[in-house]
């Protein structure tokens, strides 16, 4: 018989949606793509931020500056460190034009709400 666990979590604010989405993701994730604790900070940060600018060019100077006043006053360098490390990674890619941006599987279904549907299975001991 299978048990079913199931929850909702709602009225979560931008970025806590967002970390929370990227901490069930990180579960998944390939072993040289499994986010830090804080690489997932600057993450929902820089997810968080809504309009056609942000569509565009989501980790520009204009959002990067709020992103480091978000996260407490990083450094220049810190962030710097942050975005080349999540890059080597495989999570952000530059397209032709050096516009970094996150690749599509990182994103939520939408911006206000994600279902996650999965099944672990225990390898059964059994010898063929």
């Amino acid at each position: 018989m299978s048990k079913i666990f199931g929850k909702i979590v709602k009225d979560l604010e931008p970025e806590e949606f967002y970390k929370t989405h990227l901490n069930i993701l990180n579960c998944f994730l390939p072993a040289s793509q499994v986010l830090s604790p804080r690489e997932i900070d600057v993450l929902s940060v820089f997810l968080s931020f809504e309009g056609e600018h942000a569509e565009v060019d989501r980790f520009g100077t204009t959002f990067r500056k709020i992103a480091k006043a978000k996260l407490g006053g990083m450094s220049d360098g810190g962030l710097t460190n942050h975005l080349t490390t999540l890059k080597n990674k495989g999570v952000l890619e530059e397209n032709l034009h050096q516009v970094l941006s996150l690749k599509s599987y990182f994103y939520p279904l939408t911006n206000k709400e994600q279902v996650y549907n999965f099944k672990i299975i225990k390898k059964d001991g059994k010898q063929d």
